[in-house]
């Protein structure tokens, strides 16, 4: 159930990206904010974050990471003979150069910053 939580803040992040006047957002707290005190009395705000209070992930952190990655592979659609893939690149500065990505086995080219591209294997045999 509480892997539910990951839809949402996937769409929130999305529409950071989408929106030209959205400057982004924030986890408030991204561990637990419970503290076992040595009287036995537990204190604190309650178990909300991502991560508990021993730092294990909890099944919110994975949507969480999966909203703040900054490169995403989609695909497009399903072609009889290969995939369309959309590649989004949301560094502001980076390329994605750094990052090997090929399609069955052919190295796929850099996407600048900010940049969406698509590509299928036939792209990638000509753009490289």
């Amino acid at each position: 159930m509480k892997a539910a939580w990951s839809a949402p803040t996937v769409d929130f992040y999305d529409s950071v990206y989408h929106y030209k006047g959205s400057i982004g957002g924030a986890i408030w707290s991204g561990i637990d904010d419970i503290f076992h005190m040595p009287d036995g009395r537990i204190v604190g705000y309650g178990p909300w974050g991502p991560i508990d209070g021993w730092r294990r992930p909890k099944p919110e952190y994975a949507g969480m990471k999966k909203a703040y990655e900054p490169v995403r592979i989609a695909k497009v659609r399903d072609e009889e003979k290969y995939l369309v893939l959309r590649i989004s690149n949301r560094y502001d500065f980076t390329s994605l150069k750094a990052v090997r990505m090929e399609v069955n086995g052919v190295p796929v080219k850099s996407t600048p910053p900010r940049r969406i591209r698509g590509i299928t294997h036939r792209e990638a045999e000509r753009d490289c």
